[in-house]
């Protein structure tokens, strides 16, 4: 439901009065993850195929023509990797690859291709902010892309080692294994330092976007800001 331009609903129509959920016509079978981005989506499954709809205007799917499309594709020009996660921000995606490998797609990626960001540890966790990529190495370091991601990605150390990270408009939240909740501010900080509010909750994974953010406690609770 919602706003279905640039067929970001997987519909052949592109008006604004889809006031009620109405099933999308993709596989069920075999899927892993589903990542939705401002106005485009992607599929991962089983196998590693990646499949996307919705906008292509900035090369955010990956895919060789920048035409939208109104239906789930497969993602071709990721073909020859076996794809276990994925994550979207507002133009750009990021795909996680079984051999650690991270790939991202945006407009600065060369040919609107998805791009290997030069990460030096096997990662196992990715997500997007608004432009950047966030991943978490099998260190329990978090490494962040910039919105080039060409460029040399940064490096960032917790005091123990990190399992989920989330990002939204120039910031970031990390979890630790110890159930402590990190932030990365836009204010300044030029490291991930505790968040007081959350100091004596036991937090268990951590969502972001635009200018909010929420976590989920150990305990079943969920806490939202922004």
């Amino acid at each position: 439901a919602g706003t279905c331009s640039q067929y970001r609903l997987g519909r052949p129509i592109t008006n604004n009065s889809n006031r009620y959920p109405t099933q999308v016509p993709i596989k069920l079978d075999g899927m892993v993850c589903i990542a939705a981005g401002w106005q485009h989506n992607v599929i991962v499954y089983q196998d590693g195929t990646v499949f996307g709809w919705g906008s292509n205007s900035d090369g955010q799917l990956g895919l060789s023509q920048r035409n939208n499309d109104n239906h789930p594709v497969q993602i071709t020009s990721l073909a020859d990797q076996k794809v276990v996660w994925a994550a979207c921000g507002d133009k750009i995606t990021a795909f996680l690859t079984d051999n650690g490998e991270v790939y991202v797609s945006c407009k600065k990626s060369p040919e609107y291709k998805p791009y290997r960001l030069c990460i030096p540890v096997r990662c196992v966790y990715c997500a997007c902010a608004t432009s950047r990529v966030y991943c978490i190495g099998d260190d329990g370091a978090i490494y962040k892309s910039q919105e080039d991601p060409t460029s040399l990605v940064e490096k960032y150390v917790l005091p123990s080692q990190a399992y989920d990270v989330a990002a939204g408009e120039n910031f970031a939240i990390a979890v630790t294994v110890d159930h402590v909740a990190y932030g990365l501010g836009k204010l300044g900080d030029s490291h991930f330092v505790p968040i007081p509010s959350l100091n004596d909750i036991n937090v268990y994974r951590v969502f972001a976007y635009n200018q909010h953010a929420a976590v989920v406690s150990a305990e079943g609770h969920v806490y939202t800001w922004g």
